[in-house]
């Protein structure tokens, strides 16, 4: 017996006495042999020489395997229909944290680009806000003008503690003072 065919067989025998009127049933009878089915297709040469057909089909014997004693479509599709949401959801959040990538690219980059230097990081957060919220427009997750001074800071700090091109970009005022804040948080 193949693998699917063997794997219903014990799960059967276990829950015998509570499936066995479902499995007397035309319901039961076509599950059983959709099962059947998809255990022969694995072999079938055509399928086994097409990598896509080999991947579906393992995909279908899965949900058989989870929708066995299913007696809808609702409750059969149940476990694929989470996989798929879970995955459109998880391309929602990539395509949100491209655009705030993007945002903060944008504003790192002005930041770089300044002649001369910041007098502070909250100077500079000040006065790239309003561009930095304009160009946060054109990508999903835009700054709004309430949290754009604070998220910039917050992003300008990280660009200084990784860059030392960015911390010379700040007065030495400024720098002196981010050194006796880290000195006292030690």
């Amino acid at each position: 017996m193949d693998e699917l065919t063997n794997e219903l067989g014990v799960k059967l025998d276990s829950l015998a006495s509570s499936l066995e009127p479902f499995f007397a049933s035309q319901n039961g009878r076509g599950w059983l042999r959709l099962c059947e089915l998809l255990d022969a297709a694995t072999t079938d040469p055509e399928i086994l020489g097409s990598e896509p057909a080999r991947n579906f089909l393992a995909v279908v014997r899965e949900l058989a395997r989870d929708a066995i004693t299913a007696t809808t479509e609702e409750q059969a599709f149940a476990p694929l229909i989470a996989v798929i949401e879970s995955g459109r959801a998880s391309a929602k959040a990539d395509a949100s944290h491209e655009g705030r990538r993007l945002t903060r690219d944008y504003a790192e980059r002005l930041f770089m680009a300044k002649p001369g230097e910041w007098d502070t990081i909250g100077d500079a957060a000040m006065k790239l806000a309003p561009d930095v919220i304009l160009e946060s427009r054109k990508h999903s997750r835009p700054l709004s003008a309430g949290n754009a001074q604070k998220t910039l800071s917050e992003w300008f700090s990280e660009l200084i503690q990784r860059n030392p091109d960015a911390r010379a970009k700040l007065s030495e005022k400024s720098r002196a003072a981010i050194d006796r804040a880290r000195a006292r948080n030690r």
